[in-house]
């Protein structure tokens, strides 16, 4: 999940945008892609259009999270079909957002947001 707010000087955050992507379905809803080990990879989030003067002093924040939800199909990195994954299946995945010199996140299109982001424990 990628999610962009707006902190105002006083502190206070004002939601953005926010939008969801399951890796295994980064390229096509229809057909699962496995995330392989070890490399980094782009991952796109559709952010909505949003016209907005911030105020003096306020700043963007950037939050990348895997939400725990009772909304949505837990992932227990098995690489199975997600819907009959369960504990038993579960394996521990490492992510980490890449973001230097050699991998710069960067917007293309508007709302669009792109990040690296690397799995360093298979599924």
């Amino acid at each position: 999940m990628a999610r962009v707010e707006m902190i105002g000087p006083d502190g206070a955050a004002i939601l953005i945008g926010e939008d969801w992507v399951r890796a295994r379905y980064r390229a096509s809803l229809g057909k699962q892609e496995l995330v392989p080990a070890g490399v980094p990879l782009d991952y796109r989030f559709e952010l909505p259009f949003v016209d907005r003067v911030l105020p003096a002093g306020s700043r963007l924040r950037l939050i990348l999270r895997s939400p725990n939800s009772i909304f949505l199909e837990r992932n227990w990195n098995g690489g199975g079909v997600v819907v009959d994954e369960s504990g038993k299946d579960a394996r521990t995945a490492h992510v980490t957002v890449l973001h230097d010199r050699e991998h710069p996140s960067r917007g293309g299109d508007p709302g669009v947001l792109r990040i690296h982001r690397e799995i360093l424990d298979p599924p």
